[in-house]
């Protein structure tokens, strides 16, 4: 069962569930500019500090629209996340444009799980679905 509200990362959707067993996932669609990804970065990782306790699993998924590698540093360093798809595959997953990525701008980070594995869903099928490759992970609670 979840409780789940919205909060505000604007532009884009953002939203944030927590469930009976702790987990919380949160989503947000970051901006298309650097000045306004990095506010808006700011304000997520202010809200993971002050809403989400340290030692709580936690699943952050985005369209970070940036393929460096800045916001990705700031939130493996500081909040102690991991990137399901670099974890096991060494580089971080290039998602877009769907019909030939060559761009890393989606990521899905994760705490307090196991990854059992992480993959990129592509192809003509996935090309219908959306512009960006989708990224599939599944990640087990620890007993």
């Amino acid at each position: 069962k979840a409780r789940s509200r919205c909060c505000v990362f604007h532009p884009g959707a953002s939203y944030t569930a927590s469930f009976e067993n702790g987990v919380h996932v949160l989503y947000a669609h970051l901006g298309l500019f650097e000045r306004e990804r990095v506010k808006q970065t700011d304000k997520l990782m202010a809200y993971i500090e002050s809403k989400i306790p340290d030692d709580a699993p936690l699943i952050l998924a985005s369209d970070f629209k940036g393929w460096h590698r800045s916001v990705h540093n700031r939130l493996t360093s500081a909040l102690g996340l991991s990137e399901v798809y670099e974890q096991q595959h060494r580089k971080l997953p290039k998602t877009y444009p769907a019909m030939l990525p060559c761009l890393a701008m989606d990521r899905i980070y994760y705490r307090g799980f196991r990854l059992i594995i992480a993959d990129i869903k592509s192809g003509s099928a996935w090309n219908r679905v959306s512009d960006h490759c989708a990224i599939a992970a599944e990640l087990q609670l620890p007993e």
